[in-house]
């Protein structure tokens, strides 16, 4: 594995749009007015699924 730098921009457009998962995306995007709200909470293996979609139903 080749390890390099990113900027959260290149993340942003080049992984995280290209995975075509609004859901994900959702959920780490920045936290700004145009952006849906960040959960105040971690993300856990058993309450992924329901978190993700109440943050794409809440933006």
């Amino acid at each position: 594995m080749i390890r390099q730098p990113y900027f959260l921009h290149q993340i942003e457009r080049n992984i995280l749009l290209t995975m075509n998962k609004p859901r994900v995306y959702f959920a780490l995007v920045c936290d700004s007015i145009d952006y849906p709200q960040l959960l105040n909470e971690a993300c856990t293996h058993d309450r992924i699924q329901k978190q993700l979609d109440t943050n794409a139903r809440n933006f």
